[in-house]
């Protein structure tokens, strides 16, 4: 037995540790007639990093026509300490008291994709949800990515997107699209230059009238 737990042990060592996820919990704890509580979701989420959440109640089962799928939250996360997959679903089961096999959990590269998706917004053979249904600590970002196609882009917002990434190149290039990056890029290098000389600290300069 001890062989066994000593393989368990290295093979989560060696496993590679993230900072960004995509989770999927089934709103109905198995073998229980009890929802799970979205307030303690919100509650638990936010302690870990920026967060996007929603429950999903109107998608619709593909391999059964007009039957909806069982309603589930998708939660998207960009933690504050990288962890590991295998790791993070043990703390997520652990925290909220819900049985691993109603979770899924992978690891995201696209972050900016994966806050599109909540709302479905680049899926058009899936259900549209409204963006205000996404409860988030950081609505700044998620403004940023769901009104990117639809934005006016002037300075303020630019400064706003250098600002919410923290001067990360590719975080603005994910927040904005690729398109505006590079019709931009000379005024972005600019206003990097200012970020990293510390002339750039607001992340209010970009309201929006949309959510």
């Amino acid at each position: 037995m001890s062989v066994n737990k000593n393989k368990d042990t290295k093979k989560v060592v060696n496993e590679n540790k993230y900072t960004n996820f995509h989770i999927i919990i089934e709103a109905l704890k198995s073998n229980k007639n009890v929802n799970v509580d979205i307030d303690k979701l919100i509650k638990y989420f936010s302690k870990l990093g920026d967060y996007w959440l929603i429950l999903h109640n109107k998608d619709l089962d593909k391999e059964k026509e007009g039957v909806l799928k069982r309603p589930h939250f998708h939660i998207t996360i960009s933690l504050k300490n990288r962890d590991r997959k295998s790791t993070f679903l043990n703390k997520i089961s652990s925290a909220l008291s819900i049985d691993q096999e109603t979770i899924t959990i992978t690891n995201i590269y696209d972050l900016t994709a994966m806050i599109r998706y909540l709302i479905h917004q680049d899926d058009d053979a899936k259900t549209a949800y409204d963006p205000f249904l996404v409860k988030t600590n950081n609505k700044p970002f998620y403004e940023m990515c769901i009104l990117r196609n639809n934005v006016i882009v002037d300075v303020n917002y630019l400064a706003h997107a250098v600002c919410l990434s923290k001067g990360n190149r590719y975080t603005i290039m994910k927040s904005i699209g690729i398109e505006n990056y590079i019709r931009y890029r000379p005024a972005l290098l600019d206003l990097l230059n200012e970020y990293y000389q510390g002339n750039l600290s607001s992340t209010e300069m970009f309201k929006s009238d949309r959510l």
